[in-house]
């Protein structure tokens, strides 16, 4: 972890990185930590490197996670856990559905030079862009104008399930989705530690969620960590109002910054929304791919009608 927000300080100025994130990524099913995770140990037993690969189920897009303490750049660390990462991601093609399209996929922060080179190097590719988008409220945001017959409830237990379907859904129009399997959305949503149910927003029409903000507090900065709109109830201004009503709790909490992740060329046009709610753009992490064996893409990748 110590190594890990090192990093964060790096390539992002702030601390990003939770052991309960780190916890998470170690227990996702079928996650091996005796071949699926590596550490480059300093003489005097400092952690100068890490690297991970892991997956869903079913197996299509492979996702590695390198980084390098910044008091060992310029070593070739990059590239002695990029080798170790492809030689395990090609034990993972045997285990892929036949005729199904396997990739490897590597993120690289925007200050990231050295593993950018790396993996250039190795014949990745840039294939999409993330931007972290903020805005800075001096003053309450505007109250939310919520379409005409939704009613708006926050989270409670029982409601687990159906915020995992609703999830799911929204997202499919989303670069890159895949369904992730329950037991892993619900490590990573409602079992990590610092869990705040009460800042989880869902729109009901009727018995069905409509729409949805998953926000949160980490390591001291404000989230909006999941925002979706399912298809038949878009374009009524329910995203907006999820964003006034969301900056609306944060503000009355004492926070006057709000962030979010965002594909930049997100295919609903959500960088378009956020913009006009007030966020701006301020960091961006590129994303690389290498085709490990060609095939059907099981992930989204266009806009489906």
């Amino acid at each position: 972890l110590e190594m890990n927000q090192a990093c964060d300080l790096a390539d992002f100025g702030r601390i990003r990185s939770s052991e309960s994130e780190l916890r998470s990524m170690w227990e996702l099913p079928g996650h091996d930590l005796a071949q699926d995770s590596w550490l480059v140990c300093a003489p005097d037993g400092r952690i100068a490197a890490l690297g991970f690969i892991g997956h869903l189920a079913p197996i299509s897009r492979l996702f590695a996670n390198l980084r390098v303490h910044p008091d060992y750049a310029g070593l070739g660390l990059y590239d002695y856990l990029y080798e170790r990462i492809l030689e395990r991601a090609r034990v993972f093609i045997s285990d892929a559905d036949e005729g199904v399209r396997v990739s490897l996929m590597v993120w690289c922060p925007e200050k990231g030079a050295e593993l950018r080179e790396a993996v250039e190097r190795a014949g990745l590719k840039h294939v999409r862009t993330n931007w972290i988008m903020r805005i800075d409220m001096d003053q309450p945001p505007p109250e939310p104008v919520w379409p005409e017959g939704l009613e708006l409830r926050t989270f409670t237990p029982e409601l687990t399930r159906a915020v995992y379907e609703a999830d799911n859904e929204a997202f499919r129009d989303h670069w890159g989705h895949t369904a992730f399997p329950f037991d892993v959305w619900e490590l990573f949503f409602v079992k990590r530690d610092g869990f705040d149910p009460s800042l989880w927003f869902l729109a009901f029409d009727g018995d069905e969620i409509a729409g949805f903000s998953l926000c949160s507090l980490d390591q001291g900065e404000a989230w909006v960590g999941e925002l979706g709109v399912r298809r038949p109830w878009r374009k009524k201004g329910l995203g907006l109002a999820f964003l006034h009503h969301s900056f609306g709790e944060f503000y009355r909490r004492g926070e006057r910054v709000v962030i979010l992740n965002v594909d930049s060329e997100n295919l609903t046009g959500a960088t378009r929304l956020y913009t006009r709610a007030g966020m701006h753009q301020v960091e961006q992490s590129d994303i690389y791919e290498l085709e490990m064996r060609p095939g059907v893409e099981l992930s989204t990748e266009t806009l489906a009608v």
